[in-house]
Order: C-alpha cells, then structure tokens, then sequence
C-alpha cells in the first residue's frame, strides 16, 4: 500500500519526535556533507591542516561542527546521520547559519528533519529581496499588467500597464 506525503504544516512546538526514513537519512546526509565540504575551516577560525596523515577530506569536520554550534561532542554526528530525533529549532538556525544553506535548502532541512516548514527564513532579507533581473523582466511586459510580490505581498516590481490600473497606489522600486 503506498504511503501519503506527510503534509506539510507550520512549525510547532518543540519535544515532538519525527522518525527518518532511510531513504530521508541519506537525503540528509548528503546535503549537509556537501556543505560541510563547502565551508573552508580557516576562513570560520580553525587552523591550516597540516600535510601529512589524517582527514584529507575537503571542508569541515563533524567535530569542527560541534565546536561551531556549541554542542557536544558527536551531537552533529548524530544529527548528519539522522539518529536526532527532531532537531530544536536553535539547533537547525544554528546548523543553517554555519552552513551557510539558501532558502531553498533551509526550507528542505525542515521539511526533511521536521516535515514541517521552517518558522521564519533563515535569512530575513530573504522575503524581502527581489533580484534586478525580475525587475527588468516586469517591465519589459506590454499589454498586460504584470507586477511582483513578496511572501507579505507587498509589491515590490511592476510594470507601466500595472500602474494605470490605478488600483494601488504604488510607489515600488525601478
């Protein structure tokens, strides 16, 4: 019998456990090891490794995480492998920030770790910030109107057609 998609809900409350599939612990796995190996431990104020015998791998380690994110040893180990059991909130704003994870990726840390959306963007300009590209795409319409929101729905593009609506008053960036 196939199973539903979880649906997905805003962020509740703390202490309620979320099991991993095995399938999802891979998922996760795989993204945070890709942006761990990202990350250059010298430029977040861990030393040069030296040559030689050791870790050889790119990036930073699991134990650099848990320094980072002020947890104990083999917290993050857990976390990667999918054997912590519903992430706090703190921790993965923690684990987001240090990662440096886009929107995009934050929003599916959530939805894989806590199958639920995250309480707020990681990264508050991220509502607000429109790329120039879509502002130039907006006005470039003609014979329609066309305008841009943001997740508040304030307009934050449009185009001449748009204004001659009339219907709001607009006074959003060119």
């Amino acid at each position: 019998m196939p199973s539903t998609p979880p649906t997905l809900r805003p962020a509740r409350s703390e202490g309620l456990q979320v099991l991993l599939s095995e399938s999802d612990r891979d998922r996760l796995k795989r993204i945070l090891k890709e942006r761990r190996a990202a990350i250059d431990p010298v430029a977040v104020g861990f030393p040069a490794r030296r040559s030689g015998p050791g870790r050889r791998a790119a990036g930073l380690s699991q134990e650099q995480m848990d320094e980072l994110l002020k947890r104990t040893q083999g917290t993050y180990n857990r976390f990667e492998n999918g054997r912590l059991a519903s992430p706090s909130t703190e921790f993965l704003t923690a684990t987001g920030t240090v990662l440096q994870l886009s929107q995009h990726e934050w929003a599916f840390l959530w939805r894989l770790t806590r199958k639920e959306l995250p309480p707020a963007p990681l990264h508050p300009v991220a509502d607000t910030a429109t790329a120039g590209v879509w502002h130039h795409t907006i006005q470039r319409i003609s014979g329609a109107a066309a305008y841009l929101h943001d997740l508040e729905w304030n307009i934050v593009a449009h185009n001449d057609d748009f204004q001659r609506l009339r219907i709001f008053s607009v006074d959003a960036p060119e």
